[in-house]
């Protein structure tokens, strides 16, 4: 039997609520539904690797950051410009040296620009972007809030405002990223490898350096006392990215088990689902929105199960991430395209009732303790669709898992702790009050960097899947994001290479 996606998939459980809980009503319905860009005249590329041709002025969103890489490449080379200036506005600076082998030259490549061809890890895309000449000069703008963590940027503890230049290439002999800091005494490289040993210190000397780039790092609120040099030029030609969380990054294990969580029911659950697999944004939108209307009461168990869409999500054995490995989970090492339909269907319906039978029972075991059951079950199941489902942060392409969307970091192979915060991550959860401030500001930022006529793309990260923007504050923030940059550049379309809907 079909399954119809109703467009309300929490209203039986908000009418249910209690009264402490429906003043959060406004928040939750903005976010937890999907999210519609229809009104922004979105043009969804799906999970294409090959971005749009047309990319100029355009604002681009992307779901994992290093999937902006193919975007900025299609861009700089439609417009025959190379050695752009990045400004990059983010809570993280993602300069992290490549564990990839580095290209053979530092030449810019040629097309066609995939995630596949131009691979990098999550934080890894911009000195990977100026070792193939594509950027020239970096500006870092880092919220008020994170301003005394990130400290490797500056030599105080406070990143208000500093330079240094950053020197990338070759360690010597070898396949390895090299890169010396301006303000360190010594030079990093891309494979911890090298590394492990404490008393070994990489010098200048150990590496071949091929390009030579200057970074700028200030906060929001500093911008004005940067020196800009690349600000003053007439001709300069800009990539404007941004990431979503730089307006909020959130504890999101601590968040769902202040609802009552525990290791042992969020592990259950999240290995029921490991057992799920999406081959596109579409098809991750797609599952979520189902598994989040059978958990909400809007459909029937009995219609989840036998939902004949279900047998799309069959698991292939190259999505298995380290955690949840493939005898542990019984999945199939064989391509859904290649196996038969009644098999995989009969494969849906075992997992699908596997899944909503473990969390039907973490639900009664975390509640049956409580003083109101009934409510603390409610409450539970609130925090459970908060976080949400989403597909597995930490592989490069689909086939991926479905998963908790805890984030890529919150996972540990540890039984004794499966679950746990980032411990590297600054955790800022702003007020409603705290959020419009935060957003005045950046748009008085950009309007001061005098934009118009020099943006060549901008793009945006989402940053959910790795645990770090929480998912209520996506809707707001996007689409001020939107506004903002609509108003203080030449953008005029927007292009999705994400998931649809949030």
């Amino acid at each position: 039997s079909a399954l119809v996606l109703s467009t309300s998939p929490f209203a039986l459980f908000f009418s249910q609520r209690p009264l402490t809980m429906r003043k959060q009503l406004p928040i939750a319905v903005g976010i937890l539904l999907a999210v519609s860009f229809l009104s922004l005249k979105l043009i969804y590329k799906g999970d294409s690797s090959l971005p749009d041709a047309t990319l100029h002025n355009a604002v681009v969103i992307v779901e994992e950051h290093q999937h902006v890489l193919p975007h900025w490449a299609q861009a700089a080379h439609d417009s025959g410009k190379k050695g752009l200036t990045l400004i990059h506005i983010d809570g993280h600076s993602d300069m992290s040296l490549p564990e990839v082998t580095p290209p053979s030259h530092t030449l810019f490549p040629r097309p066609p620009f995939t995630r596949q061809t131009l691979l990098t890890g999550n934080d890894e895309f911009i000195i990977y972007s100026a070792y193939i000449s594509l950027l020239d000069y970096v500006v870092w703008v880092v919220p008020d809030w994170a301003n005394d963590h990130e400290t490797w940027a500056s030599t105080s503890q406070n990143i208000a405002y500093s330079t240094f230049t950053v020197e990338v290439g070759r360690l010597r002999d070898t396949n390895t990223f090299c890169a010396c800091y301006s303000h360190m005494n010594h030079c990093d490289t891309g494979d911890d490898r090298e590394q492990d040993d404490d008393d070994k210190v990489i010098q200048r000397s150990d590496c071949v350096l091929e390009r030579k780039i200057p970074v700028e790092v200030y906060t929001a609120s500093q911008w004005k006392l940067a020196e800009q040099p690349w600000l003053k030029s007439s001709d300069r030609t800009v990539i404007l990215d941004i990431d979503e969380d730089f307006f909020a990054v959130e504890d999101t294990v601590g968040r769902i088990k202040s609802y009552g969580w525990d290791d042992e029911a969020l592990l259950s659950v999240d290995r029921a689902l490991a057992q799920f697999c999406v081959y596109s944004a579409e098809e991750e939108a797609e599952l979520a929105q189902a598994i989040t209307q059978v958990l909400s009461g809007n459909i029937s168990p009995t219609d989840f199960v036998a939902w004949t869409r279900g047998s799309f999500f069959y698991c292939h054995h190259k999505s298995i991430s380290k955690m949840y490995h493939e005898d542990e989970l019984d999945i199939k090492s064989t391509d859904r395209d290649f196996v038969d339909v009644a098999t995989r269907r009969d494969a849906w319906t075992t997992r699908a009732t596997a899944f909503l039978a473990q969390v039907d029972g973490g639900l009664a075991r975390l509640s049956v303790s409580s003083k109101d059951p009934p409510l603390a079950r409610k409450q539970l199941l609130y925090g459970l669709l908060e976080v949400g489902f989403c597909s597995s942060a930490d592989e490069a392409t689909y086939p991926l898992q479905m998963l908790l969307c805890l984030g890529v970091d919150a996972r540990h192979e540890t039984p004794r702790h499966p679950f746990l915060p980032n411990n590297l991550v600054k955790f800022h959860t702003p007020t409603s009050s705290q959020l419009n401030t935060e957003l005045a500001l950046f748009e008085e930022m950009l309007q001061g960097m005098q934009l118009q006529g020099h943006v060549l793309l901008t793009t945006i990260c989402r940053s959910i899947r790795d645990g770090y923007l929480p998912r209520r504050f996506v809707h707001e923030v996007e689409q001020a994001i939107f506004n903002i940059v609509s108003e203080h550049t030449n953008t005029y379309k927007h292009v999705l290479d994400a998931r649809p809907t949030w």
